[in-house]
């Protein structure tokens, strides 16, 4: 089954950019994956994986400022927050230049 959701959500982000990022993106997506071994990102992983402090990756979540999508477990301001690793892959692809 996770392999079904997988592949919709690779196919969501795919559809949203050009074929210059493709290659970079899927390559992106397959170091992720095997870095990981999971879905989703915890926010000191994705704050690593873009290169800043997790307490920046906070600020950066409250302000509203460019970062990958993420889902925000509860409504309380403390409530943990995971990110797709499709989505963090498509914001490496589009804000960070990677030499694999």
């Amino acid at each position: 089954m996770l392999n079904v959701i997988e592949n919709n959500a690779v196919y969501k982000q795919l559809s949203e950019l050009d074929m210059d990022n493709i290659v970079e993106f899927i390559l992106n997506l397959e170091v992720l994956k095997w870095k990981y071994e999971k879905l989703s990102l915890t926010k000191a992983e994705v704050a690593e994986e873009i290169g800043i402090k997790e307490g920046t990756l906070n600020n950066k979540i409250s302000s509203g400022a460019d970062l990958p999508e993420y889902i925000k477990h509860g409504s309380s301001k403390s409530a943990p927050v995971t990110f797709p690793i499709v989505a963090v892959a498509k914001y490496l692809t589009k804000t960070i230049k990677t030499n694999y």
